[in-house]
């Protein structure tokens, strides 16, 4: 299993990113940590950094949808929002992933 985030922008900085992984490797056993961003600084280096530019400079959170272009990933892989704090159990969810999927959560 692959898991992909997005930094793009400064809303969120790379201990976001760090923490995520950390946590997910706690109780997890995963593939690859993906982020795709605009600025690597700080990233840990077991994350694996796919640099990338904006495409949506006004409303950056849209660049996310730029991860459901076909083709993008050729395994089972899942999106995690730099919101999310994973926790115990998180493999539930990982098991749950197939091709490309995106975690939605209303609670505050």
């Amino acid at each position: 299993m692959k898991i992909v985030c997005m930094k793009v922008g400064v809303g969120y900085k790379s201990e976001f990113v760090n923490q995520m992984l950390h946590q997910i490797e706690k109780t997890n056993k995963i593939d690859d940590f993906i982020c795709w961003t605009d600025n690597p600084r700080g990233l840990d280096s077991n994350v694996t950094v796919h640099n990338f530019k904006p495409k949506f400079n006004e409303r950056l959170w849209w660049n996310k949808a730029m991860l459901f272009e076909p083709g993008l990933f050729e395994s089972d892989t899942i999106y995690l929002d730099l919101a999310l704090y994973p926790q115990d159990k998180f493999y539930v969810l990982l098991g749950l992933a197939k091709k490309l999927t995106i975690t939605y959560s209303t609670v505050m």
